[in-house]
């Protein structure tokens, strides 16, 4: 049996990433009040806790105000301005999803919903919700995934 070489990154990635991803322990500088809207946010969209807070651990240090070198992925989840106005409509001006994006409880609940469609498209693999999260839905590798869990169906 021939594995392309794409979807051996992927396995080795999800794998190093999920055995990595919980070993996150809270920098001393995360705000308590942050911490409890990621534990809130974590409930209310069923998702493990520890993943949505490495994520915001990773992401931006549980920066309120993080701004991405891009200019692009803003606050403590790093939510991309496009996503944004997916999320709020591609008619509301860009500074102010941009400030909407800033609002720590909005930020972590769009993360966490994001995190869950994730979760819910890749059978509660965390790994490739991860990678989604990280890369975006259109992401070379996802699309690879998609095509060969879509042709497993004929057999």
């Amino acid at each position: 049996m021939h594995i392309s070489k794409q979807t051996e990154f992927l396995r080795i990635l999800v794998k190093t990433t999920c055995s990595l991803l919980f070993f996150v322990a809270l920098p001393a500088n995360a705000d308590k009040a942050l911490i409890q809207i990621a534990d809130d946010a974590a409930k209310a969209y069923k998702i493990r806790p520890t993943l949505l807070k490495a994520v915001c651990h990773v992401e931006s240090a549980w920066k309120a105000n993080a701004i991405g070198d891009d200019g692009e992925s803003i606050g403590v989840c790093q939510i991309q301005i496009a996503t944004g106005q997916s999320y709020f409509g591609k008619k509301r001006g860009r500074s102010e999803i941009r400030r909407w994006l800033l609002n720590p409880n909005i930020n972590i609940f769009v993360a966490a919903h994001l995190l869950k469609s994730y979760l819910n498209e890749f059978d509660g693999n965390e790994g490739l919700a991860i990678i989604a999260y990280n890369a975006g839905p259109h992401a070379k590798v996802l699309r690879h995934y998609r095509k060969v869990k879509q042709a497993m169906k004929s057999y």
